[in-house]
């Protein structure tokens, strides 16, 4: 399969036939690590004009009108000259020092597509319609639909990874929001003070004004070797969003053997559009990382929520989620939605915009109480080495291990909680204002409590505040089991002390036996006539003996004396 790929090489558009068939040989040095160097090589973000490296990767905007609506709009907001980076090199810009010479990556990252539309009409079966050619996409969407279906139908678009031309796509037919593609492209738990790639935080007024959300998790994944990890690690290279699996340093040697748990911090973004702009009675895009193949989910995933049927009248095996992708996983149960009997009451413009926020909200809300699951199994188990010193413990040293396998948590924890608040704070009255105003001219743009959601949300709100209350119980365990562990190497610190200062006291006691005879051999030798010696011997020990004992006599009455006026003092006090 062929695609005509527009490049441009400083300003002169070159159009490349690239075959998508071949194989390309990708860069698999991970930002941010010790051999990718320093990411501050791009510029930082205290530059006022653009870094002379940003010449290399300029494009001409003349057949890319969001791209050009993208830069003329980031003198006023700076955030969005990131995402304009990002497009023009169609992935992380810190990477761009190892694509500069790798055309053949960058023209496949430029052209990436993996986009599903899913149509719902008022009645029938949806219908999915898969695209892996950015003109195919560019073509079905810019096609005029039958206006009498469209207007019943709802449209369902979703995106796996994102690419210069899938946004062009998006964003120039919908004119979305730039800060939706923004927010999307990276995830960092916290920034450098130089960072260009610092994405401001949002006021809540501004955030009430948005049609678009997104969720943030994360995903456990299981590797049996750390040769597997670092396919993975590898494997996640490839992806034009920047995400990794980060290794969660809390391996249990006494059963986890070689394997390796990675956590991945995931993003999904949400846009609705619910005002018929679109020819369609609704338009959901959603954007969903991309997962690595390598390894397995852990625990081989979440629960199928959806209800177990009866064993009478079940003519054929039912299909659960595929569990290869969260992409195809969110596609599957978008095409089984509506899951349970009383989602049936509700209007036909209510699920038809329920579809776009219920399948990632339950999909969110399932990963997260599997992380509750793991990290409760790793607190366990530092509890029962605590609780079974002789069989976890026989080495002081892994007392030491335990704290430092407690330190990620009480770092991640935290970071965990404020994803779930901003869910709960800014996804659920997302979702209640779409579907509140569904079918009216437009949302309602006033930020309403999450009370209002309980008809529709009632179960997901539930699932949060449970999840969110089994963090916080999560956290003061952490920090509890701190307390006993530090406590704990404490005493291990002064047992090892009390051992060593024993040492010291056998030493001192050789010192009193061999210091009386050190003094009378350098006494006794002194004497210089030979034929005497015999009698030299004997007057020796005839006085060693008796100083010896003397000696030891002198320090043993001390030591009594010194123990029986402790005793006192301790008896006063």
């Amino acid at each position: 399969m062929e695609e005509h790929a527009h490049e441009s090489e400083r300003g002169n558009i070159k159009h490349t036939t690239v075959d998508v068939s071949e194989k390309t040989v990708y860069s698999k040095i991970l930002p941010h690590t010790l051999e990718a160097g320093d990411p501050h090589y791009i510029g930082d973000i205290y530059d006022d004009n653009l870094h002379s490296i940003s010449q290399e990767w300029e494009t001409n905007i003349a057949s890319s009108p969001y791209l050009a609506y993208i830069k003329s709009v980031s003198t006023a907001w700076p955030h969005l000259r990131y995402l304009a980076d990002f497009m023009e090199i169609s992935t992380t810009p810190i990477k761009w020092k190892f694509l500069r010479a790798n055309e053949a990556e960058r023209r496949e990252r430029i052209q990436r597509t993996n986009v599903v539309i899913l149509d719902f009409p008022s009645s029938g079966s949806p219908i999915r319609k898969n695209f892996t050619s950015a003109s195919e996409l560019e073509t079905t969407l810019h096609n005029a639909p039958n206006i009498d279906l469209a207007k019943t139908t709802t449209r369902l678009i979703v995106v796996e990874d994102l690419s210069r031309r899938v946004i062009e796509i998006l964003g120039s037919k919908f004119d979305i929001d730039p800060t939706f593609f923004r927010g999307h492209i990276d995830d960092y738990s916290w920034y450098n003070i130089r960072d260009r790639w610092m994405d401001p935080p949002s006021l809540k007024a501004s955030i009430g004004q948005q049609n678009w959300t997104r969720l943030r998790f994360v995903r456990p994944r299981y590797f049996r070797t750390s040769q597997s990890f670092r396919k993975a690690q590898e494997e996640s290279t490839h992806f034009n969003v920047f995400r990794r699996p980060d290794e969660n340093q809390n391996q249990w040697k006494f059963m986890d053997g070689e394997s390796i748990i990675a956590l991945t911090r995931t993003k999904a973004s949400i846009w609705v559009d619910n005002t018929g702009n679109g020819n369609f009675g609704a338009i959901g895009v959603i954007l969903v990382d991309p997962t690595v193949q390598e390894g397995f989910p852990l625990w081989r995933g979440y629960r199928n929520w959806a209800s177990v049927p009866s064993m009478r009248g079940l003519t054929q095996s039912p299909v659960g989620p595929p569990r290869i992708s969260l992409f195809e996983d969110l596609i599957h149960w978008s095409l089984q939605y509506p899951w349970f009997p009383h989602y049936n009451n509700q209007n036909a413009s209510s699920q038809s915009t329920l579809v776009f926020v219920q399948p990632m909200l339950y999909i969110a809300c399932a990963e997260w109480l599997i992380m509750c699951e793991y990290i409760k199994n790793r607190l366990g188990q530092i509890e029962w080495e605590l609780g079974y010193p002789t069989e976890f413990r026989p080495d002081p040293e892994v007392i030491d291990v335990s704290l430092k396998r407690l330190h990620p948590w009480r770092r991640l924890i935290p970071l965990y909680r404020d994803m779930l608040t901003e869910t709960m704070g800014d996804a659920i009255p997302f979702a209640s204002r779409a579907r509140n105003t569904s079918g009216s001219s437009g949302m309602d743009n006033r930020a309403l409590p999450c009370g209002c959601s309980r008809t529709d949300f009632g179960d997901t709100n539930a699932d949060l505040e449970n999840i969110l209350r089994q963090m916080t119980e999560l956290q003061s365990r952490t920090d509890r089991l701190t307390s006993v562990v530090t406590a704990t190497i404490a005493m291990e610190d002064a047992r090892r002390g009390l051992r060593e200062s024993g040492n010291v006291r056998r030493l001192t006691w050789l010192a009193f036996v061999f210091i009386p005879l050190s003094f009378l051999t350098g006494l006794f030798s002194m004497q210089s006539d030979i034929t005497t010696l015999s009698l030299t011997f004997a007057w020796y020990f005839a006085a060693a003996v008796p100083v010896t004992a003397l000696t030891l006599t002198i320090a043993l009455s001390m030591s009594r004396f010194r123990g029986k006026e402790g005793n006192v003092k301790g008896t006063k006090k």
